[in-house]
């Protein structure tokens, strides 16, 4: 039987003691908890420490963000003959830079535009990427949900049988029912989120792929308005949350008439800069060089998770997840440039001979941001000219 009249209290972290009134409550809690109000119960857990924490949400997301990252492989160097060989097939194809960091280290760089690693170069679609860390980095302070309705905050959809059922991850994976819609990327337009609001819609939410900047002018949109609360804008969020801890100058090149920025593309990076990215993907939202999450790995793998219509591209990344013998390899590139109609998605990849886990961040022109976590490696191809992913994957990784 426990005595009602003991006073003895455990120390508390930060050196405090609890009171004696809270320790003459503890048989009756230990014996009726029923009787007392939750947050009194809490209370006496905390204070003798005979109980884990309780785990909340924003505990969870803070343990997320704070916890050490997974450890990488430290993999075998890639022969330095298939680099050399990757490498000049993306310098024929006009190529920049290319740049190869593997365990950590630089093991190829090169510059083939006279203007050095100093050079910043146009990311185009590999802009996207940045920004959808951004919409993560929301999800992560608890502003908004993946899977939420877009008319939670797009409230012109509310009252569609159709529209109000898109989702803030249809709009990141291109599968909300917005076609293609390639004159948003106009920097002419008055309002993108105007002209998009205007658009006929191809299909119900969940059901086609378009790939276009439509369904990113309605995502700044919701940032806008989400962010509007905290007397904050879309632009101040991500270059606070993403661009600075990473190091990147990012730029408002291709603003509408109303100032918002192109989500679709826009970014100019050097090569290291775009490589700062890669280190952040590469470590599932942990950024080596500041120690920290910027993104937390739980909702950084939400980038990885792809779509029925196209299971091959996630939140603003490509993903090589398909390599049977019978995968058809896919020039991303050519088949964009087809008609919405013959785009066809089905039992593909990147290459079959890359590791499955292979994912990148692509640009037209072929701008490209590879990522191999069993590989522990990152690659940087900038220029333009007719670059074939399978084509230099295959002289990559051949046997």
């Amino acid at each position: 039987m426990l005595s009602t009249t003991r006073t003895t209290a455990r120390i508390l972290p930060g050196g405090n003691s609890p009171s004696l009134a809270a320790t003459r409550f503890a048989p009756a809690i230990l014996t009726a908890p029923r009787r007392l109000p939750f947050t009194l119960l809490v209370a006496f857990t905390l204070l003798l420490g005979v109980a884990a924490p309780l785990m909340t949400p924003a505990t969870a997301r803070a343990q997320s963000r704070s916890a050490q990252p997974q450890s990488l492989p430290n993999s075998p160097e890639i022969p330095s003959g298939n680099i050399n060989a990757a490498a000049a097939y993306a310098r024929e194809q006009k190529g920049k830079a290319f740049l190869v960091i593997q365990n950590g280290r630089v093991i190829k760089e090169e510059y083939t535009d006279g203007l050095g690693a100093d050079a910043r170069h146009g990311i185009l679609s590999g802009t996207k990427a940045v920004w959808v860390m951004a919409v993560l980095a929301m999800a992560d302070d608890r502003m908004l949900t993946l899977d939420e309705p877009a008319s939670n905050t797009i409230s012109e959809w509310k009252d569609d049988p159709d529209k109000s059922q898109i989702t803030i991850r249809q709009l990141l994976n291109f599968t909300s029912g917005l076609p293609v819609a390639g004159h948003i990327h106009r920097i002419t337009l008055d309002d993108r989120f105007k002209s998009t609001m205007e658009l006929k819609f191809i299909g119900k939410p969940g059901e086609r792929f378009a790939y276009g900047p439509a369904h990113l002018a309605v995502i700044y949109e919701i940032m806008r308005r989400k962010l509007r609360s905290r007397f904050s804008t879309p632009w101040d969020y991500m270059r606070s949350k993403i661009a600075a801890p990473l190091g990147l100058p990012v730029t408002n090149d291709r603003p509408d008439k109303a100032g918002q920025p192109l989500l679709a593309s826009g970014f100019k990076f050097t090569a290291q800069q775009w490589a700062n990215v890669g280190k952040l993907l590469l470590n599932q939202g942990y950024y080596p060089p500041r120690a920290r999450y910027v993104v937390s790995r739980g909702v950084f793998q939400q980038m990885l998770q792809t779509s029925t219509p196209n299971p091959h591209f996630g939140l603003g990344l490509w993903v090589n997840r398909n390599t049977s013998a019978s995968a058809r390899e896919l020039n991303v590139e050519d088949i964009l440039d087809l008609d919405i109609e013959e785009q066809h998605w089905g039992n593909g990849c990147l290459s079959r001979v890359a590791p499955a886990d292979l994912f990148v961040s692509l640009g037209s022109g072929g701008q490209r941001l590879y990522i191999v976590p069993s590989r522990n490696l990152i690659i940087v191809r900038m220029g333009s000219g007719k670059f074939a992913d399978p084509t230099f994957l295959r002289l990559l990784f051949k046997k």
